[in-house]
């Protein structure tokens, strides 16, 4: 599995946005944070990690009650991207586009 790519920012991303659809902010954002508790992960690792969670989070808890399609968290992460907000330490494309 490749690790600190956009494939790797793309998981956590959805992931975390799949979690707070299917329960709430808060409790995915709980589940999560304990998902990244392994003591030999690289700090760096880690923050990527936490912080692209907390994108995908955020994306829904902005949303209201809002169902949101698996298609348009994938544009989403997309748009994120191309913006430079989704963090990425080993880009496989140039400037981490997908």
């Amino acid at each position: 599995m490749e690790t600190n790519n956009e494939s790797d920012a793309c998981r956590h991303f959805v992931w975390a946005a799949l979690m707070a659809l299917e329960f709430d902010a808060e409790f995915a954002q709980r589940v999560l944070d304990a998902h990244e508790q392994e003591p030999t992960q690289p700090t760096e690792e880690k923050a990527m990690d936490l912080a692209n969670n907390q994108r995908g989070v955020f994306l829904v808890s902005g949303k209201g009650n809002k169902k949101l399609a698996d298609t348009e968290i994938l544009a989403e992460f997309e748009r994120q991207i191309s913006q430079g907000k989704i963090v990425i330490l080993k880009p496989q494309s140039p400037k981490g586009q997908q």
